[in-house]
């Protein structure tokens, strides 16, 4: 007979209770999150087609650092325009992804983003 799963309580645990500091690291992420969605905000503003500067994915884009031993993202980027009917989708998922991110690395999950 399998074994019955236990009700878990409602009670906060001593964890959740805790305050969470940032490291700087999630300091400079969150800012950065903040600009994007700054520069989105400004841009539909003065009446821009909003976009975003994506590092591009691709093989073409990547090296490999001898010294690290490590494969890093080269500067080229695409560019995902909100009003290109083939990337709004893409568009939006990136900067729903962000305001998720911004949510969570933002102590008690309140963010201005």
């Amino acid at each position: 007979m399998p074994k019955r799963a236990r009700a878990r309580s409602n009670q906060p645990t001593a964890a959740a209770n805790k305050p969470v500091e940032l490291s700087s690291r999630d300091v400079q992420t969150v800012v950065k999150l903040q600009n994007l969605a700054q520069g989105v905000q400004s841009s539909a503003a003065r009446r821009q087609d909003p976009f975003l500067d994506i590092p591009s994915r691709t093989l073409a884009n990547v090296r490999f650092n001898q010294k690290k031993r490590f494969i890093e993202m080269g500067k080229r980027t695409n560019r995902r325009e909100l009003f290109n009917l083939s990337q709004a989708r893409s568009y939006m998922q990136t900067l729903l992804a962000g305001s998720g991110c911004a949510v969570l690395a933002v102590p008690g999950g309140s963010t201005n983003i």
